[in-house]
């Protein structure tokens, strides 16, 4: 284990070098409640987080250069998307923004998280640009010849407990795996609330792995998996963390943790393997998930 709190400020810096040296320990929420968790330098905790507060902001292609100048309305699937200020029409591109409660005005029953699922499974995306022309541009596209993919969870509730015995470690700038995809932790989710805690976070589409999403299942939506790094130091917290990691882990639906596990591990092993750093707070960590509470 690593040494007390009054050697934090070194303390990022040596589990970096633990993992490039390969001597650092991951423990996974599914394997904390093990006698070897307890030896463990660092904890990985992956939960479901729902898509109703998530936006993908994305670049595509409409049309040739030249053919008109900017974009009044631009639908995907159906799906009538915020069309942004990107100076790029001219060209034939546009920069639009689809949120997860959006709706196709052909289907009802497809939404905007219905599009990120088939953006992810690299489905074709049907596109209907009307001009401030009034010219129309119909094209189709998809995720791996888009030039940008970024997607934002404005909100994601954390587990209370795993918050609480965490929350030095869920800061803005702190790694996360979205889906499988390395992102970050912008700051505090928008409808966290006093013990409601959550956090907004961002990831590149690109590089998320569509089986480490939670999948469509009888009445309930895809949901994305939000993996977490936690350091474990050696006084009373590490045990309270281990212990709420090890309760989340069995909480778990019998569908879902297969999805969550695999997330973790996937996590794991790229923070063992040095691929993926933690990041240092500083001497006075932003408590951003806790910031209402």
């Amino acid at each position: 284990m690593l040494a007390m709190r009054s050697d934090e400020d070194n303390a990022y810096a040596r589990l970096n070098e633990m993992a490039r040296n390969g001597s650092l320990r991951v423990v996974c929420a599914h394997a904390a409640g093990t006698a070897e968790a307890a030896e463990a330098d660092a904890l990985v905790a992956a939960q479901v987080g729902g898509m109703e507060s998530t936006g993908v902001m994305l670049l595509v292609k409409v049309a040739e250069r030249g053919l008109f100048t900017r974009a009044e309305r631009l639908l995907l699937n159906g799906i009538s998307g915020f069309v942004g200020p990107a100076p790029n029409e001219r060209l034939g591109l546009v920069d639009v923004l689809v949120t997860g409660g959006m709706v196709s005005g052909a289907d009802p029953a497809y939404t905007g998280a219905d599009l990120f699922v088939d953006l992810l499974n690299d489905r074709e995306i049907a596109l209907d640009c009307l001009s401030q022309e009034q010219t129309r541009h119909t094209a189709a596209t998809r995720l791996s010849i888009m030039e940008y993919a970024r997607l934002t969870v404005y909100s994601m509730d954390i587990d209370p407990a795993l918050a609480r015995h965490g929350q030095d470690s869920l800061f803005a700038g702190a790694a996360v795996m979205l889906n499988g995809g390395r992102g970050v932790i912008l700051g505090s989710g928008a409808l966290a609330a006093p013990g409601k805690p959550a956090l907004s976070c961002a990831a590149d589409c690109f590089v998320m792995e569509r089986d480490l999403m939670l999948p469509k299942r009888g009445a309930l939506p895809a949901r994305h998996t939000l993996a977490m790094l936690f350091p474990l130091w050696k006084d009373k917290n590490a045990k309270a963390l281990l212990n709420a990691a090890a309760n989340l882990a069995a909480a778990r639906g019998e569908e879902d943790a297969p999805v969550l596990r695999a997330s973790e591990t996937c996590m794991a092993r790229a923070v063992a393997g040095g691929g993926l750093a933690f990041a240092d707070p500083g001497p006075k960590p932003y408590r951003t998930i806790m910031a209402r509470a």
